[in-house]
């Protein structure tokens, strides 16, 4: 919370999300634009750590811009997290930055579901 005051008013008034139960002090940020040319998630989805590259997106003027930032992360060891998706714990499908970005959580996982045509 105190590094979020640190940041400019835009993204001060946005939800933080819990990204995991790990270091909740860590920060991790999802952010996407119409031109991204280094994007290392999808084309013009892009994921980032660094609190200061955070705070110049904040100052930035595009209106296109999207972000969304976490706190902590999720971690698992080495071999538990395939045999959780054996297990059906977990489900993979397509990442889509609309459902990223939505903010309508009453159908967010239905609609990930219905893109691999999977019933929850």
């Amino acid at each position: 919370e105190m590094l979020m005051e640190d940041l400019p008013e835009k993204l001060q008034e946005q939800d933080l999300w819990i990204g995991g139960p790990v270091q909740s002090s860590a920060l991790s940020y999802l952010h996407s634009d119409d031109f991204l040319p280094e994007a290392n998630v999808l084309p013009n989805l892009n994921l980032n750590h660094s609190v200061e590259d955070l705070a110049d997106l904040g100052g930035s003027f595009s209106i296109t811009q999207k972000v969304r930032v976490f706190a902590g992360y999720s971690g698992w060891g080495a071999g538990q997290l395939d045999g959780e998706i054996a297990n059906g714990d977990w489900f993979n499908a397509p990442a889509d930055e609309m459902i990223v970005f939505d903010d309508d959580l009453t159908t967010k996982w239905s609609r990930a579901s219905d893109m691999i045509k999977m019933k929850l």
